[in-house]
């Protein structure tokens, strides 16, 4: 993406890209996006505990309706917390 006239614009790392990537599937509704960039044992972590992998995740997705905003994003480490 370019930037604005003399303004500098560094590339996003690939973490955050993926990150991004995900919240945008959710917010898209695309289901196939959303399970193709989640790891397999991909861990959903709710007020009742931590379950795991593509099917928990399929019911997660079924049962929410959100638009996600990011605002900002950082990586530290092998960590993305988007905001």
């Amino acid at each position: 993406r370019g930037g604005e006239k003399g303004r500098m614009v560094t590339p996003l790392p690939p973490e955050i890209r993926t990150a991004l990537a995900f919240l945008d599937a959710i917010s898209r509704r695309d289901e196939a996006a959303l399970l193709a960039l989640a790891a397999p044992d991909i861990a959903i972590v709710g007020p009742r505990g931590t379950a795991r992998g593509h099917d928990v995740l399929r019911q997660w997705f079924g049962a929410v309706r959100m638009t996600i905003a990011p605002h900002t994003a950082l990586l530290r480490d092998d960590r993305v917390l988007v905001l």
